[in-house]
């Protein structure tokens, strides 16, 4: 085992503990740095109970699909993106989505698929939504595309 292959997977272990820990510090970090409330997990990559809100997630995403209002891609994209929030603004009380892609190091890919779920998310509700993306670090050129799209990107300090 080399080296960087050693790293390579450190890097992948701690992304895979970053995942799992979302449910539990994204809500509160949304509520602190976008003025929401309710911060409310809807879907993850993993499971989560069901309820109503849930299950009215999945309904939504289902009929988008059938009448065509989105692609087969979008669900899947939808259904593997790390974790889909929904939060009430406290200035008006209209509803802001957020998809957030957690990584251990921050990359190209994981900015466009956070925007691309938020787009989903905007398209099948007609709501706003907010692509984020969470992780330990990211490069400065990745960074510049998360701007450019209009991508937060948080760092996680653990």
């Amino acid at each position: 085992m080399t080296v960087e292959h050693l790293g390579n997977t450190t890097a992948e272990l701690r992304g895979d503990v970053l995942e799992s820990k979302l449910t539990n510090k994204i809500p509160p970090l949304i509520a602190r740095e976008f003025d929401v409330r309710r911060a409310y997990p809807i879907w993850t990559d993993g499971l989560l109970p069901i309820n109503p809100r849930i299950e009215e997630f999945e309904r939504a995403i289902e009929e988008a699909s059938d009448n065509l209002a989105i692609t087969d891609d979008d669900e899947t994209r939808l259904r593997v993106t790390d974790l889909l929030v929904r939060a009430q603004r406290k200035s008006d009380r209209s509803t802001l989505w957020f998809a957030v892609e957690a990584s251990g190091s921050i990359d190209d890919g994981d900015i466009t698929r956070a925007r691309h779920s938020a787009d989903v998310l905007r398209t099948i509700f007609g709501q706003d939504a907010m692509p984020l993306v969470y992780g330990y670090q990211v490069s400065g050129r990745s960074r510049e595309l998360a701007n450019e799209l209009q991508v937060p990107v948080f760092l996680d300090a653990d």
